[in-house]
Order: C-alpha cells, then sequence, then structure tokens
C-alpha cells in the first residue's frame, strides 16, 4: 500500500486523527510519490582529458509533499493546533496508516500553505525532507544469551529486514571471562573484538557511530579493541555469526527500506 493509499498518519508519536485533518489528493490524474532519491554522480576530471572518472554516488535525501484536508470547519484554533504539532525543530517519525512498514524521518520544511474558499473550507499543504534516502523498517531487537558458550563458539543468525547494510547498537552483558568476539562469516569473516574487560560488565556498542559505552564509570573501552576487530556491518537478509564468550547479547537496527 502506498502512503497515498492512506487517509491518516502517525507524525513525532500523535496521529492525525487528533487533529480532524486527513490526506487528500489535490486534482486529478495518476497519484505521484517519491520511490526512488535524486542521485549525483561524483567524479573526477583530469587536466587534458575528455572524459571523467567516477569517484562515487551520493543519494539526496527523500522529500515529498502532504496535502491535509480538514474534516471540519478549519478554524483558527483548529489551525494553531495542526502548526503547533508539525512544526518540529529535529527530524521525527512519520508512518502513514496504511503501509506501517515504513518508517520515515523526517520535518517539515518549505512552503507550507494553508489554501482555502474564505469560509473555513480548505486543506494545508505541507513539505518534509528526510535525513535519509529511504525510508526505515520499525525498531526491531534480537536477544539471546550465550551462558554455556564453548570455546567453539556458538552460530547465531542475524536478521537484517531491509534492503540495505545496517550497523546494529548491541548491548553486551559480560556473564564470564574478559572479553568477547563476534565474527560475521556472511562478510568475508569480519569481526568484532573486545578483551581485558571486568568481570560482569555491560557495554552498549553503535556500531554505526564507533561509539563504546561501558557500565563503569570514568572507563572507555575504545582501545580494548583487539588488533583488525571493525564496527560490524550486516548485510541485508540473514547474517550468519559466531559467538564466542558467556555473554547476554542484545541487537537493535532500524533497517533501510528501498521501495
Amino acid at each position: 500500500m502506498s502512503m497515498h493509499g492512506s487517509l491518516h498518519f502517525t507524525f513525532n508519536g500523535e496521529s492525525s486523527r487528533q487533529y480532524g485533518v486527513v490526506l487528500a489528493t489535490i486534482g486529478g490524474g495518476l497519484l505521484s510519490e517519491p520511490f526512488l532519491p535524486n542521485t549525483s554522480l561524483l567524479e573526477e576530471r583530469i587536466r587534458g582529458r575528455h572524459h571523467v572518472y567516477p569517484t562515487g554516488t551520493a543519494y539526496d535525501p527523500l522529500e515529498f509533499t502532504l496535502s491535509l484536508a480538514f474534516e471540519e470547519e478549519a478554524s483558527p484554533e483548529r489551525l494553531r493546533r495542526l502548526a503547533a504539532w508539525l512544526r518540529s525543530s529535529r527530524y521525527a517519525p512519520l508512518v502513514f496508516e496504511d503501509k506501517p512498514t515504513h518508517v520515515y524521518w523526517c520535518q517539515p520544511v518549505k512552503d507550507a500553505a494553508f489554501q482555502h474558499n474564505g469560509r473555513g473550507s480548505g486543506y494545508v499543504t505541507v513539505s518534509f525532507r528526510c535525513n535519509a534516502p529511504w525510508a526505515f523498517t520499525p525498531v526491531y531487537t534480537q536477544a539471546r544469551q550465550f551462558a554455556d558458550n564453548t570455546v567453539q563458539g556458538t552460530d547465531y543468525v542475524f536478521e537484517n529486514n531491509g534492503d540495505a547494510a545496517v550497523f546494529p547498537i548491541m548491548a553486551v552483558h559480560l556473564l564470564e571471562g574478559s572479553g568477547f568476539k563476534l565474527v560475521n562469516t556472511s562478510n568475508k569473516g569480519e569481526y568484532f573484538e573486545l578483551q581485558d574487560l571486568a568481570p560482569d560488565e555491560k557495554l552498549v556498542i553503535d556500531h554505526e557511530t564507533k561509539d563504546i559505552r561501558s557500565d563503569l564509570p570514568q572507563v572507555y573501552r575504545y582501545r580494548n579493541r583487539t588488533a583488525g576487530s571493525r564496527f560490524m556491518r550486516m548485510l541485508p537478509g540473514a547474517n550468519h555469526l559466531k559467538i564466542y564468550g558467556h555473554i547476554q547479547l542484545t541487537m537493535t537496527c532500524q533497517a533501510p527500506l528501498l521501495g
């Protein structure tokens, strides 16, 4: 179901139902909505040569415009409440009721306007800009305890439910020993390992921001990574991991959705 198949949506945790507005299609013809982000090709030129050399690709954040029609008279009070709801100084989650699998992290930007007939009937148009070129899955978590782990390690599968690689947030509770290691056999054996930890220590590891936080005061574990240890990237689909160490592991992510 597309975003235009919905009558209602939630933004920043509140439903459009609370503000007496529905999503409206203005004008006739076919509906249009974002499908792929705008793409810029990064290129280099060499003096004296006429062709360019590709160096990468950059994707623009998604942008889209919504038309919100009032179910009752668009009184000044209703307009103020709507404006207060939509005004946001940060990116907030927007979810269309008929598309709950897609979360758009966005905020209203330019060209918001109230189109009306002068007698309290009309609609508001609002343009939104996302913080990424795509939507995301709802936040989901996988957790498992490896209290009885052996030196041979334990196989574990982490599912990336999105369409692109994701960097998870890991909460690790060291149950025994002084370290642990996670190997992603689905991604060329990439691994993440910490050693020389304290008994019963708890850590939160953000593999996107490369941040490691310990529950111990004034303790920083970034240098406790072993040689070759890398922050982990989970590929789309099933990631087959090998877990070493006696730990409780909770992995949380919100994966990109391209369509």
